[in-house]
């Protein structure tokens, strides 16, 4: 079995691929060539670094790390050679959110301790020794968690909301609030916005009451962009953005098509229909391009400069987009049997993708 990459129009070929349930752990070195510090490029021919068997349920990284879990086991690897750095069993993990300083992994699990009772740990580990720096023991599940400066913003599901030192993981502040059990939410400075399906509301944290709320009537996800402008859907045709921090409407617009997923930018918004049309949207709402692709629903993006690599689900086949013209700049053609399961990762000038049968490590040359 062989790996094929197509990029622009010269096929690239490259080494056999391992069996990919043949051993536990098992990592390819295909090319040793001197990475430049310009940063990977989306547009470039790309060339194959490493590879492995480990299919990697949940993904995140740091600097120069991969933290990946599977079957409750987590995996430390260095990101720029696929070399395993460390290894630990936790139990069933449900959230793995990176530090901003990207030093520690905070760790949410869930373990039966007896009959029928869940205790639920937030443990914050060292990224490059996998050692545990403090654990936290909850009855309740956690539903969010945002790194703030000097705190952990920690929410359970039953309201309750508590502030932890990221250095020891003392509780520095607890309160309940009136935020609605299973409620999804996000964080924004001293605002939670919870979405309950069928209504968003923006709840100030400290003085436990909503600063807006808006009933949308329709189950919606949420996109919070770093601006703060928060998009989501009205109904399954109708698209809104306002000001997170007042709920003040930015745009609102009929797209007359269905639309399966948005995907905010800086620049604007790229929405996929049912149709398998991808169009974008600048700022103010405006259509500026539509492209149709094979693809209704893609969760496994990445968006670097001014493109985005989009994989369609169940697909092999990775587009790069450009964002300002929708045209198609470059492609990436893995076996049939590698789809993704994750997003794309960039960690140094290595492009990871994460697969069903492990992880592929890319550099653009």
């Amino acid at each position: 079995m062989s790996i094929l990459i197509f990029l622009a129009i010269t096929p690239l070929f490259f080494a056999s691929q391992i069996n990919c349930y043949s051993s536990p752990i098992a990592v390819i070195p295909v090319n040793t060539r001197t990475q430049t510090k310009t940063g990977i490029s989306l547009t470039k021919p790309f060339m194959r670094v490493w590879q492995n068997n480990m299919t990697p349920m949940k993904i995140v990284k740091s600097k120069k790390y991969l933290i990946l879990e599977n079957e409750n086991n987590l995996f430390s690897i260095n990101a720029l050679n696929g070399s395993i750095l460390w290894k630990s069993f936790y139990g069933n993990i449900s959230i793995m959110y990176p530090s901003k300083n990207e030093d520690f992994l905070f760790c949410s699990t869930s373990n039966l301790i007896s009959n029928n009772k869940i205790q639920y740990t937030l443990t914050a580990i060292n990224f490059s020794t996998g050692v545990t720096g403090w654990s936290q023991i909850f009855s309740k599940k956690i539903i969010g968690l945002n790194d703030s400066i000097t705190y952990l913003s920690v929410l359970l599901e039953d309201g309750s909301y508590k502030e932890i030192n990221k250095t020891d993981g003392s509780v520095l502040l607890s309160r309940k609030l009136s935020i609605s059990s299973g409620d999804k939410v996000t964080f924004l400075e001293n605002l939670i916005i919870s979405n309950n399906d069928k209504e968003l509301t923006a709840f100030n944290i400290y003085l436990n009451i909503p600063v807006w709320t808006e009933k949308t009537g329709f189950t919606t996800n949420i996109y919070l962009q770093d601006d703060k402008r928060l998009f989501y859907q009205t109904n399954n045709r109708t698209i809104k953005v306002v000001n997170a921090n007042n709920g003040k409407a930015i745009w609102e617009k009929d797209f007359r098509v269905a639309i399966q997923r948005m995907i905010p930018l800086q620049e604007g918004l790229i929405i996929l229909t049912n149709e398998n049309s991808l169009i974008f949207v600048d700022n103010r709402g405006k259509q500026k391009w539509k492209r149709i692709i094979d693809d209704k629903t893609s969760t496994n993006y990445l968006v670097k400069d001014y493109f985005i690599l989009l994989f369609p689900n169940g697909s092999n086949t990775g587009l790069v987009i450009d964002i300002r013209n929708g045209q198609i700049k470059n492609k990436i053609q893995l076996n049939e049997d590698h789809y993704l399961i994750n997003p794309p990762i960039i960690v140094g000038n290595n492009l990871i993708l994460p697969t069903i049968k492990g992880l592929i490590a890319l550099t653009s040359y």
